[in-house]
């Protein structure tokens, strides 16, 4: 019994030193933001020039590549399959007319229009 004790202490010291490091080092990451950096990375992303960040646009592109190499030069891992700071997602962009438009519920052969996409005349509400 007295040789499983070293052992288990040396387990727990093990996993508790396991467990504390990711700790230390987040607060280390923690601490190391200014508010200064903060007040320039937030009044870049929120300049005019970026016009709301419509998706998809060119602005959201530049927005998205400042913060891909933001994280790499603060050192995070990217966690994407292909090593890429960037999650690429399929849009699809589609049109729709204001006259014909409207959202409904259909199921089976019945449908339930909720309201049109028409904007209503003067006068028509």
């Amino acid at each position: 019994m007295k040789k499983l004790k070293p052992k288990l202490m040396a387990l727990i010291l093990f996993f508790t030193i396991s467990w504390i490091n990711p700790v230390f080092a987040q607060l280390e990451g923690f601490e190391s933001i200014t508010a200064e950096e903060l007040k320039f990375h937030l009044r870049f992303l929120a300049a005019d020039e970026f016009r709301g960040r419509d998706t998809p646009s060119q602005e959201l592109k530049i927005v998205s590549r400042y913060i891909a190499l933001t994280a790499e030069k603060y050192g995070l891992k990217p966690l994407m399959p292909n090593g890429s700071y960037l999650q690429e997602i399929p849009l699809e962009i589609t049109n729709f007319s204001q006259t014909k438009s409207y959202i409904g519920f259909t199921t089976g052969i019945s449908q339930q229009k909720f309201f049109s996409l028409r904007p209503s005349a003067p006068g028509e509400d």
